[in-house]
């Protein structure tokens, strides 16, 4: 008799969610391996089943950022709808990732950065709403704003393109904050190479003011960006309000 491919651990997980989780059991096979042939092997109604966590294996592979892996699940009929534990939805772990599509690597040793537009967009085409929140409030957006540091400008043509998918930029999280305050509060890295573009942060925080959003809107605790840039040492955003 053949394994029971739909047995799980003591945390919830099945053959398919230790398959997309690197931290712990090392890097998913490629199309080729061991997660198509388990794919292949597996109840539908495994694809979809969730652990302990609330996490199916779409939603784990999403999580992880790994994108091989989500394009099998998907493949296999696995339901992109369904938000993970934090009612994120797969465009939010999609936004972390999303790059300028001529960005070059900021390293030598770096391997270029995967265009995963396609698959947003795609994921919108299939009725995922990417003005949706998550748990903290935040909607993909959010998370690509916070990704600032991997990018050489929040000004491109992948912003223009959120924008144009209906991208709301002036929604606030369950903290009250706006996505300014989600730039302020980046902490400024230290840059020994050489490798992050000059005035990234301010070039941002100005960037989104043009779109509307106002540096004086208080928080939950009544901070404004400007607290909060002044809070996390954002020198350049504090000059552009010195009298």
């Amino acid at each position: 008799m053949g394994a029971d491919v739909s047995a799980t651990d003591g945390q919830g997980n099945t053959a398919l969610h230790l398959l997309v989780a690197p931290h712990k059991y090392g890097n998913p096979p490629s199309a080729g391996g061991t997660l198509s042939m388990m794919i292949s092997k597996c109840p539908s109604t495994t694809i979809n089943q969730t652990n302990q966590q609330g996490n199916s294996p779409l939603q784990l592979a999403a999580r992880k950022h790994q994108w091989e892996a989500a394009r099998l699940l998907l493949n296999a009929g696995a339901d992109p709808l369904i938000p993970d534990s934090d009612r994120n939805s797969l465009l939010h772990h999609l936004a972390e990732c999303l790059r300028q599509p001529d960005e070059k690597p900021r390293f030598r040793t770096s391997d270029p950065e995967e265009d995963l537009w396609p698959e947003f967009s795609g994921l919108l085409q299939r009725g995922l709403a990417i003005n949706a929140s998550n748990k903290e409030g935040e909607t993909p957006i959010f998370h690509y704003v916070r990704a600032l540091r991997s990018q050489p400008s929040l000004r491109g043509t992948l912003m223009d393109c959120l924008l144009a998918a209906g991208a709301d930029v002036s929604i606030l999280n369950n903290e009250g904050q706006s996505l300014l305050h989600v730039v302020a509060k980046i902490p400024v890295p230290q840059d020994r190479f050489g490798v992050l573009p000059k005035k990234l942060f301010v070039e941002a925080f100005t960037y989104l003011m043009e779109l509307g959003l106002d540096p004086q809107h208080e928080d939950n605790k009544e901070r404004t960006p400007v607290d909060i840039a002044a809070a996390y040492a954002h020198k350049d955003i504090l000059a552009l309000f010195k009298k």
